[in-house]
């Protein structure tokens, strides 16, 4: 029996690297999962951290993506959620979309566009989301121009210590 579920779990991990090479790596290349981090300008206003951690959602969809993002600042921090997919067999190209656990007034992580070449380094393209006061967003008071920062591989434990 053990046997039989050793075959399932290797069958299972072969199957998502051969059908996605970007979420399972046999070889020991990099993969687009796993932790992200960078320094991020958010329109007026400090810099912020921003940490991703990326994960393969398993199940139907295999070209799909979610994780959890920190962002902090000196007087910010909040966690978001997002989900996406990659464009196509090597995840060279993605987009994802964020979703605040609490919507408070200020400017936050929205859509966004990458490309990965492989590598340790993630391209990004992000629309800032801009929330009012009362809790709204209105297209007419978001940013014109997208904002495009660079992410770098982080460890586990350089994502649990953003915003510490």
């Amino acid at each position: 029996m053990a046997l039989a579920g050793a075959a399932l779990i290797a069958l299972v991990t072969f199957g998502h690297a051969a059908l996605d090479p970007w979420s399972t790596s046999i070889t020991g290349k990099p993969t687009l999962t796993g932790y992200w981090a960078a320094t991020v300008p958010f329109g007026p206003g400090p810099e912020r951290q921003v940490a991703f951690h990326v994960t393969f959602e398993d199940g139907d969809c295999f070209r799909c993506v979610d994780g959890d993002a920190k962002i902090c600042a000196a007087d910010y921090k909040m966690d978001q959620t997002f989900d996406g997919h990659v464009k196509n067999y090597h995840g060279t190209e993605f987009e994802l979309s964020t979703a605040p656990y609490n919507l408070v007034p200020g400017v936050h992580l929205g859509a966004m566009t990458g490309t990965w070449a492989g590598g340790d380094e993630l391209k990004i393209s992000m629309e800032p989301l801009v929330v009012n006061a009362d809790r709204s967003s209105h297209s007419d008071e978001q940013p014109d121009k997208p904002t495009p920062f660079t992410m770098h591989r982080i460890s586990k434990s350089g994502f649990n210590a953003t915003c510490r």
